[in-house]
């Protein structure tokens, strides 16, 4: 069964040869490259999975005139999760002058922390990111479940992610159901080596739904410094038979 409409590999960093980015992106089509995102590192040198302004302004520039293009996604972290949900989004713009236009979604990564929320702000935020045809990702961790009565006020540019191990990359015992007429995707804990055996777990629960996965940790060397490509390239080709 084909259910994937994209697949998300998430950490590239100062590791990270962009020009081969490109070469994976034409290759696999689906790809969606999640960018991590947060106040403290973006805006200097970057620190492990964060990637330095430097880099991401190498990237912006090569994305705007390299083809295929990048589809990107913007995972946000720390503090700028905390400004977002009381109605502030972080002015990206700091980082280069049109830097938020190339993110097709972006992710509130709030990883199991109790947040306070805005939702008449918040709803500012999302109408002006649904105007430019950009989606907004919440995780579904048990304890932020915010995008439920978002999604009641009719917000239709949100999504949920089930990531049970909350960041950490863990497998669950069982990967939930998607909450009826949202599109939701599943991560925590894939890796090249089980994300067959796991999508047969996820079509149990999901069925005939559209839907995607992630990645991160477990795409990463083995001491966590290099976001290593070789391992990007054999989750995307194990994970192709179930692209839509």
């Amino acid at each position: 069964m084909k259910v994937l409409n994209k697949v998300t590999v998430t950490g590239a960093d100062d590791s990270t040869d962009i020009n081969k980015m490109f070469e994976i992106q034409e290759k696999y089509p689906f790809v969606e490259w999640g960018i991590l995102l947060s106040e403290k590192y973006s805006l200097k040198d970057g620190a492990g999975r964060f990637p330095s302004k430097k880099w991401l302004v190498d990237l912006i520039n090569a994305n705007s005139y390299k083809k295929p293009t990048l589809t990107l996604s913007g995972h946000i972290c720390g503090k700028w999760v905390t400004k977002t949900l009381l109605g502030e989004f972080p002015c990206l713009e700091t980082i280069h002058g049109n830097f938020p236009d190339y993110f097709s979604r972006f992710q509130l990564n709030t990883h199991a922390e109790l947040h306070k929320v805005d939702f008449d702000k918040l709803d500012g935020v999302l109408e002006t990111l649904r105007s430019k045809a950009q989606n907004v990702i919440f995780q579904l961790d048990g304890v932020n479940d915010i995008m439920v009565p978002m999604w009641k006020r009719n917000h239709r540019n949100i999504s949920g992610l089930f990531d049970l191990s909350h960041g950490a990359g863990i497998l669950p015992s069982a990967w939930p159901k998607p909450i009826e007429g949202m599109y939701c995707g599943y991560a925590g804990g894939l890796s090249p080596d089980n994300v067959v055996e796991q999508m047969e777990k996820i079509l149990v629960a999901n069925g005939d739904k559209e839907t995607w996965i992630d990645a991160e940790t477990q795409l990463r060397s083995p001491d966590n410094r290099v976001f290593d490509l070789d391992k990007v390239v054999q989750f995307l080709e194990n994970s192709k038979k179930y692209v839509i």
